[in-house]
């Protein structure tokens, strides 16, 4: 049977379907969360800045701590409905602690690599409805090297670049664009559609407008 680069054709393509189904069925389980590219109010509006004040007069003690700048994104994340916006900071500080996102000289390492690697790139530029894309090429992932946690903190590290630099990423969201042309069984691992299906559903402080 002809291969790919040692793998043969069919598990390859069961693989890759693997894959793209995962991400799709994210999309799917946004449902009214999916990300349209519209702003509900201007960024630093005067509308948004008093739902904003409300968020913060509702936070419990412990989310009174969260920098404001991921108190907002939830907010924005979540079409300004302060109670949804609230449960999201508390299931995203959790999510941090549960992939050890501190930059810690192990993890600082490994996410130098992987930066270098070119596996996840936001080129800042906007889709036609004004989400952000959010590139991936997998190509360049080698799961010998680094684990799904090291590739979901490098992919967080980005994200967070990308809603530092375009803060009204916060509020359009973001849509990703999988280029799976040259990947093979080296280049892929399971773990990784699971763990980025999990954390767009429910768990980033971002919207998703699309997987293609």
């Amino acid at each position: 049977r002809r291969r790919v680069h040692g793998d043969t054709v069919l598990e390859y393509s069961m693989e890759v379907s693997k894959i793209v189904n995962t991400l799709k069925r994210t999309e799917h389980k946004l449902g009214d969360d999916i990300a349209d590219g519209k702003l509900t109010y201007d960024l630093y509006s005067k509308e948004e800045m008093d739902l904003f004040d409300e968020m913060k007069k509702q936070a419990p003690e412990d989310l009174r701590v969260v920098a404001d700048f991921w108190l907002l994104a939830c907010l924005r994340a979540r079409k300004y409905n302060v109670t949804r916006a609230l449960e999201l900071v508390r299931k995203y500080m959790e999510w941090r602690k549960e992939i050890d996102v501190e930059n810690t000289p192990e993890n600082q390492e490994r996410l130098r690599t992987q930066l270098l690697s070119g596996v996840v790139r936001f080129p800042g530029t906007k889709d036609l409805q004004g989400r952000y894309i959010m590139c991936i090429d997998l190509s360049h992932y080698d799961p010998k090297r680094w684990s799904s946690k090291d590739t979901i903190r490098y992919i967080h590290f980005s994200l967070t670049q990308l809603l530092q630099a375009h803060p009204e990423a916060q509020a359009r969201g973001v849509v990703i664009i999988n280029d799976m042309s040259r990947v093979t069984l080296s280049n892929i691992d399971p773990e990784i559609p699971r763990e980025l299906f999990a954390a767009f559903s429910a768990k980033l402080p971002v919207r998703l407008g699309g997987i293609y």
